[in-house]
């Protein structure tokens, strides 16, 4: 059981209608901006991202238009106490190249990982250079215990299939268990409820996403799947993996690691590019 209807979307929503009829000048800066990408989000919301940062988190409360930023991500005559700062979202859209410099000093700043970069960024290239409708759906199953379920990427098949992604680097230690431990890995459990979640909910993604579609189209998002006729949801998650970037793929440690993670997918009937990589 959810927490609520996390499939509650309003295609004619106040947001949705005011953006369509007055076009804003900095809504068409955002959606003509190549290097930004936006979803739709229940609850009748947008986030917009910058290389998997939310840049602009968008709402339409008593006829104003209200943007939110996380305060990491501005100069010091932005920041604020509080953890996001809110404010008109012309405001956010007028100083947008100062904000992606921060957030690339911010990234830069975090330790490197062997594939290059933090999963976050990774999942804003990821987004950017490939083809999806979504990232980052989310859905709480609250009994019998909180159960939260987050998916990386969603897409659209040729065949009208939607099929969700999950993103992972090759050196999570959620993909393997020690050796000799009986205990299953924590990525078994994590497909397990993908899983249930598709299977349980099959109807309920069809028809929110076929929302997001008509949305997207209204408020004028450029997005390669907005006319495609979805017919279903593929009854799995697949995996996408990140490889190395620091010159060493072919480490002894890591060509083991990388066939110990395709012998268990490959067991579990797991869907991947590991033999890719």
């Amino acid at each position: 059981m959810a927490d609520r209807n996390y499939f509650k979307l309003d295609v004619n929503a106040p947001i949705f209608e005011e953006l369509a009829k007055e076009k804003p000048t900095w809504w068409k800066t955002v959606c003509a901006d190549q290097e930004l990408y936006i979803n739709i989000r229940k609850d009748n919301c947008i986030n917009v991202y910058y290389k998997g940062a939310s840049v602009i988190d968008l709402s339409f409360k008593k006829g104003q238009f209200t943007a939110k930023i996380s305060s990491e991500y501005l100069d010091t005559d932005w920041k604020s106490a509080e953890p996001y700062y809110q404010t008109e979202p012309a405001k956010i859209v007028s100083d947008l190249n100062r904000i992606k410099v921060n957030i690339d000093n911010h990234y830069k700043l975090r330790k490197r990982q062997p594939e290059g970069a933090s999963e976050k960024e990774i999942q804003g290239k990821e987004y950017t250079q490939g083809e999806y409708i979504d990232s980052e759906y989310a859905f709480v199953y609250s009994q019998p215990s909180r159960l939260i379920i987050r998916i990386d990427l969603t897409t659209v098949r040729k065949d009208g299939m939607i099929e969700f992604v999950e993103l992972k680097r090759i050196s999570d230690n959620r993909l393997l268990h020690v050796e000799g431990s009986t205990e299953a890995p924590e990525i078994l459990r994590q497909m397990h409820d993908y899983c249930r979640f598709i299977t349980e909910y099959h109807s309920d993604i069809i028809s929110y996403y076929k929302k997001v579609q008509a949305i997207m189209t209204k408020i004028g998002v450029r997005n390669p799947f907005l006319n495609c006729d979805i017919k279903g949801v593929c009854p799995y998650v697949r995996l996408l993996f990140v490889p190395y970037t620091d010159g060493k793929a072919d480490h002894p440690k890591r060509e083991k690691r990388i066939q110990r993670i395709a012998d268990l997918l490959a067991q579990e009937g797991i869907i991947s590019n590991i033999n890719e990589i």
